[in-house]
């Protein structure tokens, strides 16, 4: 795409093919290269949407700005937050701030300061038990740094599968004619950079061919309209067909129940609305 766009002779386009240029070479130092035009949004990975949103700030020759990151980090394989602290570190050094909410130890090790915030959760938390250099955060007491030193254990003993989840010449996205067996009755982890399937693999090829899998996944909550049941899978997980109706009918006299008892709650509309439970305020 880039060879394409420098080939383009037409002066009154230059500003905008160097901006195209410049967006598309990001992506490639994000390692996003392999991402063809044609794939819908809602098919990207975590991992790819969260890198494509810092995108537009790396062509940005603005500085003295303040940027804030909510752990940029979830759901990026280790290469991946390599890739991702060099980004931070690009930003800061064009004289810009950087503020990260973050937990991976190594993203936490680019920072030139630390603020750590507990000392628990909830009513007990609230408070700055530290501010300093991540060295200095190793040496003290608080939670954070006790997880940041303590050595991890593997499991000694390792139990056997009661069985498998077959799964034979798999296309879609990124998976070309894949085969592999889930084990059954133990804890299995699939891994790899982001972008290489995982997610594709899990929610959107073994969820659906076998419906009775119940699929926590990180979109958001909230309620779906009972008259609108496109992308059912996507908001409710991929729970068969008649269980979405039935909890979809039984949740309005809920709601009803609820507005009686609840004076902060306005009824329901008569028209659907997106609202984070269906057709309240």
């Amino acid at each position: 795409m880039i060879a394409f766009l420098r080939e383009i002779d037409a002066q009154e386009a230059v500003s905008v093919i160097d901006t195209l240029i410049d967006r598309l070479q990001a992506l490639i130092d994000l390692g996003l290269d392999y991402l063809t035009l044609d794939r819908e949004t809602p098919s990207l990975s975590g991992g790819e949407s969260q890198r494509i949103k810092m995108v537009r700030y790396l062509g940005s020759s603005l500085s003295d700005i303040a940027y804030i990151f909510d752990e940029p980090s979830t759901g990026l394989h280790p290469r991946d937050v390599h890739q991702v602290t060099e980004l931070m570190n690009r930003l800061r050094g064009r004289g810009n701030s950087v503020l990260i909410v973050e937990h991976d130890p190594d993203v936490v090790a680019i920072a030139d300061e630390v603020i750590d915030v507990g000392p628990g959760a909830g009513p007990d938390g609230g408070q700055i038990v530290f501010q300093g250099t991540l060295d200095e955060l190793r040496r003290s007491e608080t939670r954070t740094a006790k997880a940041f030193t303590q050595p991890r254990s593997l499991r000694a003993k390792i139990r056997e599968p009661k069985g498998q989840l077959q799964i034979r010449n798999a296309s879609l996205h990124n998976l070309h004619e894949v085969s592999a067996d889930m084990p059954l009755g133990v804890l299995a982890v699939i891994v790899g950079v982001a972008g290489s399937g995982k997610s594709t693999l899990t929610n959107s090829i073994l969820a659906r061919r076998y419906p009775e899998i119940v699929c926590i996944d990180q979109s958001a909550l909230g309620g779906i309209s009972p008259f609108d049941t496109r992308d059912l899978h996507r908001h409710s997980g991929p729970y068969p067909r008649p269980v979405c109706q039935s909890q979809r009918r039984s949740r309005r006299p809920v709601q009803q129940q609820l507005c009686g008892s609840m004076p902060g709650l306005s009824r329901p509309r008569s028209h659907p609305h997106r609202f984070g439970v269906h057709g309240y305020r």
